[in-house]
């Protein structure tokens, strides 16, 4: 494998709009995603947002996209599906506490898994990673 340049974590809005097509963000999804192959970075997806991803996928959409998106997503050599340990937990805990009541906890998962790994990058569409000090891949400068 190529050595990788920078760590990002994937949130469920981006997995979501890269399933389904007819996502209004579907299309810079996969634009995002192509960005993100070139530049070599390295992709964690904290095991917690992949099940919510697949669960919502199932519900929304169907069970059958759900159960292609998540072998799809086991193939990308460049991507690490992670076990949150008890910092990770904590810290995104405080930041569910600190954070406004339209921040879920799975979102403040995502957070502490960027800052468990040093980075900054998130490859998801909500605003309040913005808001929070994040760079939102493909969105934020």
């Amino acid at each position: 494998m190529a050595v990788k340049n920078k760590y990002l974590v994937l949130d469920s809005s981006a997995l979501i709009a890269l399933a389904n097509k007819n996502d209004s963000t579907h299309k810079k999804a996969v634009d995002i995603l192509q960005s993100i192959s070139q530049q070599r970075h390295f992709g964690l997806l904290p095991n917690d947002i992949f099940i919510e991803t697949i669960n919502t996928i199932g519900k929304k959409l169907s069970k059958t996209l759900a159960i292609k998106t998540a072998r799809q997503v086991g193939e990308f050599k460049w991507l690490d599906i992670t076990e949150s340990g008890k910092g990770v937990r904590e810290n995104g805990i405080e930041k569910f506490i600190q954070t406004k009541s339209d921040v879920s906890l799975t979102d403040c998962i995502v957070m502490a898994t960027a800052d468990e790994y040093k980075t900054k990058l998130i490859f998801g569409f909500d605003k309040h990673f913005k808001t929070a000090g994040y760079k939102r891949v493909g969105l934020d400068k």
